[in-house]
């Protein structure tokens, strides 16, 4: 089987798994919490391997997956409270873990600060002076990388119609990185001279923001023709989308680059090579991890202004 048919296989079948953990609500949306738990770690386990410099420096990975479990805990606190506001009644434990995760704002902030302060402890006790700059930071940055993104992505699916709006927002860099891809390996003539991933070309970009303003505007106008009358009303009009998927594919090819980034640093091909066709969860979500947090917080602006989540 080539690699294109790998890649496209191994999409779909990792996209319908994500959207029917998503879709099914399962023991107040556990399945939710596990998948981006799952995806947070994934990824955090290879950004931690590929920073990894041994006496140089390295992260200090349990502490790193300890405060990455927390903060996800966190944000899962948080997206039932926002369920509260839309009718969700949780019993006495779950009132509880909401009280303590989620004590009135997102514990996200406090836990870095505290990871900060275990891992200097951490370091001063238990290792050598040389690389203690490397080895704290590199351990708070995948944390922010690959977990703090991922989080908002369950205060996106809190929302009414939440499953649509966070399926549709990892959709469009997704879209960005399907359609640079195959317009690049297709048409692509012109290289668009960056070092850091010098096989990428002008056709390719420009293709894959087309394609990407494209199919959201197909999905957004199939939505509302063809869902369910419960969940179809979004507010999202074409022009918006437009622009909105034009500006999530600016940020897709950041996020790109800034992976891309990282592993010529570690001077590897790929982060892992756990997703056929892809590589490893790096590979796959570098791009969602840039879009997530701005999603949300573009929505929770809208929403401030009157047009609704």
């Amino acid at each position: 089987m080539s690699e294109t048919a790998k890649r496209i296989l191994a999409g779909l079948a990792l996209g319908a798994f994500a959207v029917g953990a998503l879709y099914f609500e399962v023991f107040n949306w556990v399945l939710p919490l596990v998948l981006i738990l799952v995806f947070s770690l994934m990824g955090l386990y290879e950004f931690y391997h590929l920073t990894d410099r041994g006496l140089d420096g390295a992260p200090f990975r349990k502490l790193g997956f300890l405060f990455a479990i927390l903060i996800i805990l966190g944000f899962y606190a948080h997206f039932l409270t926002i369920k509260t506001r839309f009718g969700f009644e949780p019993d006495a434990t779950y009132a509880m873990f909401m009280h303590w995760f989620y004590p009135g704002e997102n514990l996200a902030i406090l836990l870095i600060v505290f990871c900060f302060i275990v891992c200097s402890a951490a370091q001063l006790m238990t290792r050598p002076l040389d690389g203690a700059i490397y080895s704290i930071l590199v351990t708070i940055g995948g944390i922010v990388y690959t977990t703090l993104t991922l989080g908002h992505g369950l205060l996106i699916l809190a929302y009414p119609r939440g499953v649509f709006y966070l399926v549709f927002f990892v959709l469009l860099p997704i879209l960005m990185d399907s359609g640079a891809y195959f317009v690049g390996r297709w048409f692509g003539r012109h290289n668009a001279g960056l070092k850091v991933s010098p096989r990428k070309t002008y056709e390719g970009y420009v293709g894959g923001i087309i394609f990407t303003i494209a199919v959201a505007n197909a999905v957004v106008w199939g939505w509302k023709e063809w869902a369910n009358p419960g969940v179809r009303e979004i507010t999202f009009g074409h022009l918006e989308v437009s622009l909105l998927a034009f500006g999530m594919a600016i940020l897709s090819i950041f996020g790109d680059l800034a992976e891309s980034a990282f592993k010529r640093d570690a001077n590897i091909k790929d982060s892992a090579s756990t997703i056929p066709g892809h590589g490893g969860m790096l590979d796959l979500a570098d791009a969602i991890y840039f879009c997530l947090p701005v999603a949300f917080y573009y929505m929770l602006v809208r929403e401030m202004l009157g047009f609704g989540f």
